[in-house]
């Protein structure tokens, strides 16, 4: 019904994406046309923490429910850096696009925080979502069956464990995120033999997904710390 302007002195170009942190609504991360982030705890003081981010249009911005120091920023760039991660209010930011790969803009943004041990990372693109499970270094494509679209946004349901997906021109889409059980190797909904079938294969072959403790490398701490959850169940 009514409305309190919130000036931003200095911010230039159009505002595209507004975050206001969880049980803190003063700490708010805003982004726009110029590729600018600016930071505020007050809704009064603002900074600017653009230094060490790419230029471009930044499409969307994620603080973390628990800490609101954290954040992650999306930038719809077709190629070089995309996301960024701070975790000290924007005051230094890391590049996590990885292998994002060249053509992807990051359109829309959803960060999966219950997942451990680095949380998950969701861009939706002008061709599908692609997701992140190992803080940015490695990317994966959805399934085909979801279409080639225009994702212009995407929302995670924490307590159902669904992530949903709004596109141009073909509806509305769900999935089901990873269990965070990650002794869940198959992603059944059960932790059995059949998890432990699948992961030997993964780890024989040096696949990524079998870098259990998130070290970025697939060798025996990884097979130890599989079996170490797969014996307790989780």
């Amino acid at each position: 019904m009514t409305w309190t302007p919130i000036n931003i002195s200095g911010f230039g170009g159009v505002i595209n994406a507004v975050a206001i942190a969880k049980g803190m609504p003063g700490t708010m991360y805003v982004g726009g046309t110029l590729g600018k982030v600016y930071v505020t705890i007050n809704t009064t003081t603002w900074s600017n923490r653009s230094t060490g981010l790419p230029s471009g249009r930044i499409s969307d911005i994620v603080i973390s429910p628990t800490a609101p120091g954290t954040a992650f920023v999306a930038f719809h760039n077709k190629a070089g850096g995309r996301i960024d991660r701070t975790i000290n209010h924007g005051t230094s930011w890391t590049n996590v696009t990885g292998t994002l790969p060249a053509g992807a803009g990051a359109q829309a943004l959803a960060i999966d925080w219950d997942w451990s041990p680095v949380p998950g990372i969701y861009v939706g693109s002008g061709a599908g979502v692609y997701v992140s499970l190992d803080n940015g270094a490695t990317w994966i494509k959805d399934r085909a069956d979801l279409h080639n679209v225009n994702v212009q946004d995407l929302v995670i349901v924490p307590a159902r464990r669904t992530i949903a997906a709004g596109t141009y021109g073909r509806g509305y889409w769900r999935s089901k995120l990873p269990t965070l059980c990650q002794a869940d190797f198959d992603d059944s909904g059960f932790v059995d033999l059949d998890d432990f079938s699948a992961f030997v294969v993964a780890f024989e072959l040096g696949d990524q997904s079998a870098d259990f403790d998130g070290s970025g490398f697939v060798d025996t701490d990884d097979f130890d710390t599989f079996v170490y959850a797969f014996e307790l169940g989780c």
